[in-house]
């Protein structure tokens, strides 16, 4: 009988991938990798679309706490809006929560004027949703309409008195609130809008309202339900 060395027996148990077999291997990773890309577009903007509108109306609970809480005026100011929507360029969408300074002015959060009565920090109560540590692709806030607010230099301000209301004249408000919406450009630029609509009641709450109703929508809703009242009010930290 012939003595088989080691050698032999090592490359008898070794058998290496087909050209075929490595091929198929590599073009079922690509389809999936591929579904998944595709997948991605869709659920990643619809999540981040309605997370913009959530962290929206809790900074707006945020701001109403802080006025009756300070006993000073806060408002929130919208500075920008996206005027293409179906644009998938950029995104615009920015907005701030101020605090009055006694005598007139207002402090972007952080709070830093009281001693000096000058804003230099503006840190945490800036949000822009295009660029920075709250930039949020393709999703932005459509053109919200005419805000005038209370007094003087409060032109597109949502502003809270120190009771928690919000103080704009009954002109800024459209069936009973002043609506600041979401939307998800994706979405918007393939005709299937998605957006999240808030709803800034005169008492203050917010009411969140949903475009998306269909029962297969790729995002499960959790936490407040879309069209019910959303009090974000709670003990005041960083907006």
């Amino acid at each position: 009988m012939p003595h088989l060395h080691a050698p032999s027996l090592l490359r008898q148990g070794r058998r290496g991938f087909t050209m075929l077999e490595v091929v198929i291997v590599v073009a079922i990773i690509g389809v999936l990798t591929s579904t998944g890309y595709i997948i991605a577009q869709g659920v990643v903007p619809q999540y981040r679309t309605r997370g913009a509108a959530l962290d929206f109306a809790t900074r707006v609970g945020q701001c109403r706490t802080l006025a009756t809480s300070s006993g000073r005026e806060c408002r929130v100011l919208m500075v920008a809006y996206d005027t293409s929507l179906v644009s998938m360029d950029e995104n615009t969408g920015t907005y701030l929560v101020q605090v009055a300074i006694p005598g007139g002015g207002w402090d972007t959060m952080p709070i830093d004027t009281i001693t000096d009565s000058v804003d230099d920090n503006q840190t945490v109560g800036t949000y822009d949703l295009s660029t920075g540590n709250y930039k949020l692709a393709h999703v932005a806030i459509d053109n919200w309409g005419t805000i005038g607010g209370p007094g003087i230099d409060n032109d597109n301000a949502i502003v809270f008195d120190s009771r928690g209301f919000v103080a704009n004249p009954a002109g800024d408000f459209t069936n009973g609130s002043i609506t600041i919406t979401f939307v998800n450009k994706v979405s918007e630029s393939r005709g299937n809008p998605d957006q999240w609509a808030v709803h800034i009641l005169r008492t203050g709450l917010t009411k969140l309202d949903s475009t998306r109703r269909s029962a297969d929508d790729n995002m499960a809703l959790a936490g407040t339900a879309a069209g019910t009242s959303y009090d974000a009010a709670g003990p005041y930290g960083s907006p």
